[in-house]
């Protein structure tokens, strides 16, 4: 975040917005998508998250425009298919930054994997419940009509509030969908999570987006599964680098690597790959067999895929406040009938 906004920023200063008027401060917070700053919602006190980009040869406007058009098409479809979607709920400027407001604030997934890993308490089942959470996610957009373009795992956030037990999908910069309407997407600034087709600057396809989700979920299980994320096999400076890169996702996709994979990931995987390596580009995957072998490997590991995560919150012990309509029992003289 640059300076100069920081500094321009006073206290509880007001700035309106697309549908609303917010006050914000000069706290920041780490969030699913970098530094954000503190702000509340005039109207009903929500808090929200927002953050602030300069509008560099229109840049911004192109995702804002990207990331509105892809709220308002998850807007007019069947609300089922933006549950594990977080999109941005309203969008401002203040000259010459441009914001985005989101309700909340969101952590990364990356973040608390790695936190729990630092801690020792990430287990199998865990991982399993946040890659089935994942997938219906991505399955959602598609169901939308919508190709993401970039799965990447700081793409996955944890939801805020009422939502903390999801695993949601944000950044719809890339994004692509049959309507002729749809903005043009934005060119791949990292290729590390990209596809192979998506490497070598084919367009987006659902295919792609799930072939993305395999590399994110191999590298919570372990970061070597994904060798090509490693400075010491991949010499990312060297001018073979994108060669080395395609050459082991090759690999990692014909199945190559899954001897390795093998004592750490569940075998419900290794499905899960064949079933995507015989999907055709432009075809439809297999939405279904991919969902009972995820259930099948929750089954496995005795997890419920919408329970708890390890990093809620239980209950504190705070005080139940008892119903004011609540009454003591009174017993009712009444002689038994012989």
């Amino acid at each position: 975040i640059e300076e100069e906004f920081t500094d321009a920023l006073s206290p509880l200063m007001l700035v309106a917005t697309l549908n609303s008027t917010f006050t914000f401060d000069k706290e920041m917070k780490q969030a699913g998508f970098g530094w954000t700053f503190v702000g509340t919602r005039r109207s009903d006190k929500l808090p929200i998250a927002a953050s602030e980009e300069g509008n560099e040869e229109g840049k911004i406007m192109r995702v804002l425009q990207q990331e509105a058009f892809v709220a308002d098409l998850l807007s007019q479809d069947d609300r089922s298919l933006s549950n594990f979607i977080y999109s941005s709920m309203d969008y401002g400027i203040h000259e010459p930054w441009f914001f985005t407001a989101s309700s909340g604030f969101a952590e990364s997934l990356p973040n608390m994997i790695d936190t729990l890993k630092e801690k020792d308490e990430l287990d199998r089942g865990t991982i399993v419940k946040a890659a089935t959470q994942m997938f219906l996610a991505i399955e959602g957009l598609h169901r939308a009509k919508i190709i993401h373009g970039n799965i990447r795992p700081e793409n996955f956030v944890i939801g805020s509030r009422h939502n903390n037990r999801k695993i949601m999908l944000m950044d719809f910069a890339c994004a692509s969908g049959s309507s002729m309407e749809f903005p043009r997407a934005q060119p791949l600034s990292d290729l590390t999570y990209a596809s192979r087709s998506r490497q070598r600057d084919f367009e987006a396809t659902r295919k792609d987006d799930l072939e993305s989700w395999l590399y994110c979920v191999m590298e919570m299980y372990h970061k070597e599964l994904v060798p090509w994320t490693n400075e010491k096999i991949v010499d990312k400076s060297s001018s073979s680098y994108l060669t080395n890169m395609l050459k082991l996702k090759r690999a990692f996709c014909t199945g190559k690597m899954w001897k390795s994979m093998l004592n750490i990931v569940p075998d419900e995987f290794g499905r899960i790959m064949e079933v995507q390596r015989k999907v055709r580009r432009y075809h439809s995957p297999d939405y279904s067999l991919t969902w009972h072998l995820l259930v099948t490997a929750c089954i496995r590991y005795e997890v419920e895929p919408f329970a708890y995560f390890s990093w809620n919150r239980g209950n504190t012990g705070n005080p139940v406040i008892h119903s004011k309509y609540q009454t003591t029992p009174v017993t009712l003289q009444i002689a038994d009938i012989d």
